[in-house]
């Protein structure tokens, strides 16, 4: 009698639940769960990207003029993203608050917008008949599938440009165009990865208009094509291009997509199929084909992009569970099941392990949960250095080098006095020195840092900082059951 009491209570309780509540189920569920790492500083690319153009805007009093002069990233500069306003968000909090304040309202940020996509899928799905169950389920699902997750517990852009796509998603379902380009806009100054759902758009607009040549139809073809144009603007001038052999790449790149998010292809090859079936089947409907031609446009991109990093699909998450959420038979036990799957996926546990060479390249790591261990380890290496190394010679390459020597980014109080960078010198950085240095050859006692990331194998990035016989190790920590990839030692 209790068991069937509270069975009606469960389902008169799902039968009232709204877009809202479903966002702040949403954010409760995200704020406890990252509950420990509120307080933590931002990591790798973070570091060298988004912090580092806002703490150069900070401190230059957002003179723009100033920031483009100081050179792109392979020059050492602070001038990373050309149009991007999340910079500047960041660069006023730091103008007046102190850097563990700024980290805190970054991670809150990051969840009320994560929390907010929840909702809007939410209320997508319901459109759509989908229950209220399973579109709960499929919100779940969302904010936990690994990739998104992850990038939830960082200080990153990616979570608001996803909250960007999934306000403009809305915003189609509701056949509002004007607010659809808003979010669209808002999301191409934080990355111009907008430039795919306004291709998309544009493709449906324009089947539109073929199938009813009215003034409505015509008028979003046009100002889509105006919106496309202008995105393409904006990519061509913030962009790395395509790879240059695509094609001999191609299963290289297949295999490490199933490296880095497996979960997330899984569940875009049975949206993509079970999409395109329902298509065929039912005919015409415009939301479909959005979907379909956006989570299409996105993988072909990522597989002909010339540096394709893990964080990059977060932004197609929203869009592959609206398609798998409606398109797949009993969508109620699948997103169960994809939920499921993300809560054991996203701590990293399951994956496969990066190869030796990058096992703790931090742009792979955040492919999962498992890179805020890699955020505590550097946080106690830098702990360690600055008390027992404040004014000793330290040698590392990036992103240790701006760790170790700038206080705003909050692994240090106070920046080492003698940081020495091998490879691209950043700027406007007093206390770093390039190395090799004539003077620091005849120094004993320099510790040196070795990490098995990308940046230690880059022809830019200078000699490598691997031990040679002779080096005495001064810190060696071990992760998961595995040590030597990361090493300090003193020569």
């Amino acid at each position: 009698m209790d068991s069937d009491f509270t069975a009606g209570k469960l389902q008169t309780l799902l039968r009232r639940l709204t877009p809202l509540q479903t966002a702040c189920a949403a954010g409760i569920l995200l704020l406890l769960g990252n509950l420990p790492y509120l307080c933590n500083p931002p990591f790798w690319d973070d570091i060298l990207g988004l912090h580092r153009q806002a703490l150069f805007l900070a401190r230059h009093h957002f003179n723009f003029a100033e920031l483009m002069c100081s050179g792109d990233f392979w020059s050492g500069g602070a001038w990373i993203y050309k149009w991007n306003w999340p910079s500047v968000l960041y660069g006023g909090l730091y103008s007046f608050l102190p850097p563990v304040a700024v980290h805190f309202f970054g991670h809150i940020l990051n969840i009320a917008v994560l929390a907010a996509s929840a909702g809007c899928v939410f209320k997508i799905l319901r459109m759509n008949g989908i229950s209220q169950a399973a579109s709960l389920l499929w919100s779940l699902a969302m904010i936990c599938e690994p990739v998104i997750s992850a990038q939830g517990a960082s200080l990153g852009q990616e979570i608001l440009l996803t909250g960007c796509f999934c306000g403009f998603l809305l915003a189609f379902s509701l056949n509002k165009v004007s607010m659809g380009f808003a979010f669209l806009l808002l999301g191409a100054w934080v990355k111009p990865a907008a430039v795919i759902p306004a291709a998309a758009f544009c493709a449906v607009a324009g089947v539109e208009f073929l199938q009813d040549r009215s003034r409505v139809n015509l008028a979003k073809l046009i100002s889509g094509g105006l919106y496309l144009g202008s995105f393409a603007i904006l990519l061509l001038l913030d962009s790395d291009g395509a790879s240059g052999n695509v094609w001999k790449e191609l299963p290289e790149r297949i295999r490490d997509m199933w490296l880095h998010f497996p979960l997330l292809l899984i569940l875009a090859v049975l949206g993509l199929v079970g999409g395109t079936v329902r298509l065929i089947r039912d005919g015409w409907d415009r939301e479909y084909l959005l979907l379909l031609l956006w989570a299409a446009a996105f993988f072909a991109a990522y597989l002909l992009y010339s540096v394709p990093l893990p964080r990059y699909a977060a932004g197609v998450v929203p869009v592959c569970i609206l398609l798998a959420g409606r398109s797949l038979p009993r969508t109620g036990y699948a997103a169960f099941v994809f939920l499921l799957a993300g809560i054991i996926l996203q701590g990293g546990a399951f994956h496969r392990p990066l190869p030796g060479h990058l096992r703790y390249s931090g742009e792979f790591l955040e492919r999962d949960r498992a890179f805020l261990q890699q955020v505590a380890l550097d946080q106690e290496l830098c702990a360690k250095l600055e008390a027992e190394c404040a004014a000793k010679p330290v040698v590392a390459k990036w992103p240790y080098v701006q760790m170790l020597a700038d206080p705003g980014y909050g692994y240090v109080k106070k920046g080492l006095e003698k940081v020495y960078c091998a490879g691209i010198l950043p700027k406007k950085m007093e206390n770093v020195k390039k190395y090799p240095d004539p003077e620091l050859a005849k120094t004993r006692g320099v510790y040196y840092i070795f990490v098995c990331n990308s940046f230690e194998f880059f022809r830019d990035f200078g000699v490598p900082l691997a031990p040679v016989r002779g080096d005495i190790p001064v810190w060696r920590p071990e992760v998961r059951g595995q040590s030597g990839y990361f090493l300090v030692y003193r020569r």
